[in-house]
């Protein structure tokens, strides 16, 4: 079976996918869409809070490590340097006068980011032909647009990503340095996705939750070499993923199990104590388990962490639930094989 740790820090989707995804998947993602514009505010902030220059009030190193950084990453891009904002800190923020490049420089003249948004006409065809044909095999029955191709580095984190939005709320993201993509999101209609894998998210959700639950929405998200479909409901307080290809769970999630702490409580004072057992969790977790992953859990080493408890065993997937006040699951996430 194969590994699953390549999800644990990729950035998420939307902001359903930070409490819903597979722990594999989270941060996912959070990843995924971030660009190394996170040092930078946006522009509503700017105008009210920050001294606004132009480019000519900038000292030329400033503005020449700047014009650099941006030919690094678009060589063939025509740029006008126009706009200068200055942060708190004394960083400059620099503007292209379309508005589609910004450069974070210090004073100093240290870069500390680069983002340049794209037409369609110049980015490399190469790399467009990758990423279509990619998204083709993904599945040859969509039609795939772009409306907005970026790119972006941060220096300071040593990132450099392609980002490709379009139709269907698609996003892909490509690492710049080895061209390889990392992330793809794709959104469908609930009837829209492969029958088996709808019936498997639908009959787990009913063992899981007791409820027969309707899915309003479903992506397709690809991490590395990891496929899923994601079905969940309009609050995603039942949601499901399914490995693409073979059809099975990986995780599940039940909000109406949620019990949250009392006021004044965290979840540290909740679970100072740890609830189960090794043993107990084990026979509390056993059963749904088994018809969740196909995973027995005898045997398995258990470490808990305040309501998280994960079920560990050579040869077999790891699995990771967490509990509520009561004891009750109302997380499964798969991991991977030890």
């Amino acid at each position: 079976m194969k590994s699953y740790r390549l999800f644990l820090t990729t950035l998420t989707v939307t902001g359903l996918l930070l409490s819903t995804v597979p722990l594999y998947a989270t941060n996912v993602s959070a990843a995924s869409k971030q660009t190394a514009s996170q040092e930078v505010e946006t522009m509503t902030e700017r105008e009210s809070e920050h001294n606004e220059l132009t480019i000519s009030h900038i000292d030329a190193h400033v503005k020449d490590a700047a014009l650099q950084a941006i030919r690094e990453i678009a060589p063939n891009k025509v740029v006008e340097l126009n706009e200068v904002v200055l942060l708190p800190d004394n960083r400059y923020v620099i503007y292209s006068k379309e508005k589609d490049v910004d450069v974070t420089v210090e004073q100093s003249g240290k870069v500390r980011s680069v983002n340049v948004q794209f037409k369609l006409h110049e980015v490399d065809p190469s790399l467009m032909d990758m990423v279509k044909g990619h998204l083709q095999q993904m599945d040859a029955k969509r039609t795939y647009t772009f409306d907005k191709i970026t790119r972006s580095k941060a220096h300071f984190s040593n990132t450099d990503r392609y980002s490709f939005m379009g139709n269907n709320k698609l996003f892909v993201e490509v690492n710049a340095k080895s061209n390889l993509i990392t992330y793809v999101s794709t959104e469908y209609a609930v009837n829209g996705v492969e029958k088996s894998a709808l019936d498997t998210a639908k009959t787990a959700i009913k063992q899981f939750s007791g409820k027969d639950v309707a899915f309003d929405k479903a992506l397709r998200v690809q991490v590395g070499s990891v496929d899923l479909w994601k079905l969940y409901d309009l609050k995603a307080d039942y949601v499901v993923n399914i490995e693409a290809n073979m059809g099975n769970v990986v995780s599940i999630l039940a909000k109406n199990k949620y019990i949250a702490p009392k006021q004044g409580q965290t979840k540290k004072d909740v679970f100072a104590v740890p609830f189960y057992s090794s043993e107990q969790a084990i026979n509390a977790a056993n059963s749904m388990v088994q018809q969740l992953f196909n995973v027995q859990l005898s045997g398995t080493s258990v470490d808990v962490k305040l309501d998280m408890y994960t079920f560990t065993k050579q040869g077999q997937p790891s699995i990771r639930g967490v509990i509520n006040s009561k004891g009750e699951f109302w997380q499964f996430k798969m991991l991977e094989t030890r």
